[in-house]
């Protein structure tokens, strides 16, 4: 598995570049500090002379990873932070899923008590009836929508064309597309299905508005405050590989 990264010829063209993922991603300032501090103290030494870390590091860098007298946590946030880098560049999820698996023997037994509280407070505002809440979250951690996004996509029961952004309310599921978010320039429109009815009969009386109001701040309806990036972080730090939240129960 690790050996990939150096003999696939599809890898040769993967390079990591920080600043640019940092720019784009990297939207609370204290992520951003935290993140610049583990960047520089254990990844930036294996950058190239272009400034990027090519993808055949990466074997070099769990290596590096796994032999360090580091703490388990430390440990943790370069390998959540490697895995959004391999992402970023254009590494499958997968992908990085498997190598994160290979990388920990024990994974399949690996749970991640951060993605577990974020899903059961989802479904407690669902259960205690904060639709606004539920929705929010919902959207943000299973489809990683933006707060620009959330404060933008236009509710209507209109057919979508394939230009068109905006939340769209079809007779059988919700039809998301999104140009408003930053890879848009890398990897086009942004398509999401969600067959729920209780969305729909949510967003049936929101027809004309967006989920959030522009005086809306994200981190007033996320668990304990937390930013887009903290959420981003406990899905790649799941070894399991799965994001989505079963929503078959929320029908």
């Amino acid at each position: 598995m690790l050996n990939q990264f150096k003999n696939n010829m599809f890898y040769i063209y993967i390079k990591m570049n920080y600043v640019l993922f940092a720019d784009e991603q990297l939207k609370s300032p204290s992520t951003r500090k935290s993140y610049n501090a583990t960047y520089n103290a254990h990844l930036k030494q294996f950058e190239n002379d272009d400034a990027v870390i090519p993808a055949e590091k990466i074997a070099e860098i769990l290596d590096y990873v796994k032999y360090s007298n580091r703490r388990l946590s430390t440990k943790n946030t370069i390998i959540v932070l490697l895995g959004r880098l391999m992402i970023f560049a254009g590494i499958s999820p997968t992908e990085v899923t498997k190598l994160k698996q290979k990388f920990n023997n024990d994974s399949d037994e690996t749970t991640n008590e951060m993605k577990n509280k974020i899903e059961k407070y989802i479904e407690r505002q669902f259960r205690n009836g904060e639709m606004k809440k539920y929705v929010i979250n919902f959207l943000l951690f299973n489809y990683d929508l933006t707060e620009n996004e959330l404060k933008t996509l236009t509710i209507s029961n209109e057919v979508p064309n394939s230009r068109a952004s905006g939340i769209f309310l079809r007779p059988n599921y919700i039809a998301i597309q999104s140009k408003y978010y930053d890879g848009f320039s890398k990897y086009g429109m942004k398509k999401i299905r969600i067959f729920s009815k209780r969305f729909t009969e949510y967003l049936n009386g929101k027809i004309g508005e967006t989920i959030m109001d522009d005086n809306d701040v994200l981190t007033d309806y996320t668990m304990n405050g937390m930013s887009r990036d903290a959420y981003e972080d406990a899905f790649v730090s799941d070894l399991t590989g799965s994001r989505l939240i079963d929503y078959n129960k929320y029908r």
